[in-house]
């Protein structure tokens, strides 16, 4: 249990950084501020839910409005090259945000107590 703990902790760390680097590189992106905000969210959960916040519902809220934007660029990718287009790579980025906050939101629904995370 202590090993799963431990891998748990070390993914939410990693994915925090890697949210921390993405965020970073988008200041040559046409509209940076919103790319930044997108990135940096999950990291602020991330450190909200080690503070011992109950997360879950801005975590689904954030999962939610993910997929939604991820669906509305996808719209944008044209179908004679699609692995070429930057909206797929965002598509991409949004869905692992996505599947991220709903990690941090299904781990607060077991966690019943919100105690904060050792």
């Amino acid at each position: 249990m202590q090993t799963q703990s431990l891998a748990l902790h070390a993914f939410r760390i990693l994915m925090a950084l890697l949210f921390v680097l993405s965020a970073l590189v988008q200041y040559n992106d046409p509209d940076p501020l919103s790319w930044i905000a997108a990135y940096l969210a999950p990291v602020l959960l991330t450190g909200l839910l080690y503070r011992g916040w109950n997360v879950r519902f801005p975590a689904i809220g954030l999962a939610v409005v993910a997929v939604i934007w991820a669906a509305l660029i996808f719209r944008g990718v044209p179908a004679a090259n699609p692995l070429g287009d930057e909206v797929l790579r965002e598509c991409g980025g949004l869905l692992i945000l996505a599947f991220y906050a709903a990690h941090i939101a299904a781990s607060q629904s077991r966690n019943s107590n919100h105690a904060p995370i050792d």
